[in-house]
């Protein structure tokens, strides 16, 4: 049915107004990126990681409404691994992303990898450790001395013999002056070392939560250490928090925003699993986001996810020369111009130290 035009009035133009207003707002909102919002434009942060536990600062700011506070909609990616998401960060396809530590990381640095690390998404520190050696409990010994000893010429399981992981485990055995040399290490995924532990084929494993706690519930298999023994006093970041350059020069207030609200997700999953505070509700929150039990997610142990967002400079200049020497890592970089600690210090400044 053809609706009569009529003579345009000054009410007739307000109310045309109001409602153009209203197909802008919601055009925009509906296309992504930018959307307008009750507190201004909503941007939206392409975060990239491969899942998991260790994302827990990130649900709890996004689930807390914390990004929301800042005017920013994380839209997260859920990736196959470190040379994908690099890859995707150097390009300005992510903006933000955690990968690990790895002699490909500072291969790309070398090559001008257009990036910078800003943060802790996953590290080990004598307050919180994820990633732990386990081993058959017929090889577990009453201290670590004595279970190093009885892992000699035994197969141990390492995720990637390229991450900072394998100097972990070559860190320890030094320690108890043992060498690789002493072991068989082999080369395993997650899911694939944690059924060879529990049905008794592998000896050993550095294994990561929720994978950790599946295996020693198993029974078969009992830690022989948390590995925080050999990193620095300030902790071993083997995650790190990633900006592309591209988002630092180009969004520096989204940037900043970002890292105050994750570093305020952060502190609630501290609080929550070292001090006890709201720990279930917490704990329903990462279980929900990262799909897994809940009671896997309040039996695991504590992730290290530093509070202050301190990155380890002293652990990161180890690593790298480990790689050099193992010529893993042909043309070292300076360090300090692969860290960039200035929003994880304006976030501290304004929250406080925790």
């Amino acid at each position: 049915m053809d609706i009569p035009l009529s003579r345009s009035t000054p009410r007739s133009r307000t109310l045309r107004l109001a409602l153009a207003a209203v197909l802008v707002a919601t055009t925009v909102t509906a296309c992504g990126g930018r959307g307008s919002g009750a507190d201004g434009d909503v941007q939206t942060i392409r975060f990239g990681s491969v899942g998991g536990l260790t994302d827990a600062g990130l649900y709890l700011a996004e689930a807390r409404g914390y990004f929301a506070d800042a005017g920013l909609r994380v839209e997260r990616q859920r990736m196959g691994g470190g040379s994908e998401i690099t890859t995707a960060v150097a390009t300005g396809n992510l903006d933000v992303a955690g990968f690990a530590v790895t002699a490909g990381l500072f291969n790309a640095a070398a090559q001008g990898l257009d990036a910078k690390v800003v943060g802790d998404k996953q590290s080990v520190s004598t307050a919180a450790s994820a990633t732990r050696l386990v081993a058959q409990k017929p090889l577990v010994g009453g201290d670590v001395a004595a279970s190093l000893n009885n892992l000699r010429g035994k197969r141990i399981a390492v995720s990637d013999p390229r991450s900072a992981t394998i100097v972990l485990l070559d860190g320890l055995l030094k320690k108890y002056g043992m060498t690789r040399d002493d072991v068989r290490v082999e080369t395993l995924a997650y899911p694939e070392m944690t059924a060879a532990l529990i049905n008794g084929s592998l000896d050993a494993a550095i294994e990561l939560e929720p994978f950790l706690t599946t295996a020693l519930n198993s029974g078969r298999v009992a830690e022989v250490s948390d590995l925080s023994e050999v990193v620095p006093a300030d902790g071993a970041t083997l995650v790190p928090l990633v900006y592309s350059q591209r988002f630092i020069d180009e969004q520096p207030e989204a940037a900043q925003g970002f890292m105050t609200a994750y570093l305020r997700g952060v502190r609630d999953y501290n609080d929550a699993f070292l001090k006890d505070q709201s720990k279930q509700e917490v704990a329903e929150i990462i279980a929900e986001a990262a799909q897994q039990p809940l009671e896997v997610v309040l039996a695991a142990h504590v992730a290290g996810l530093d509070p202050d967002q301190v990155v380890s400079r002293q652990f990161l200049e180890d690593t790298q020369q480990w790689f050099v020497e193992s010529g893993l890592v042909n043309e070292p970089v300076d360090i300090s111009t692969l860290l960039d600690d200035r929003f994880a210090k304006e976030a501290v400044n304004e929250l406080g130290s925790y």
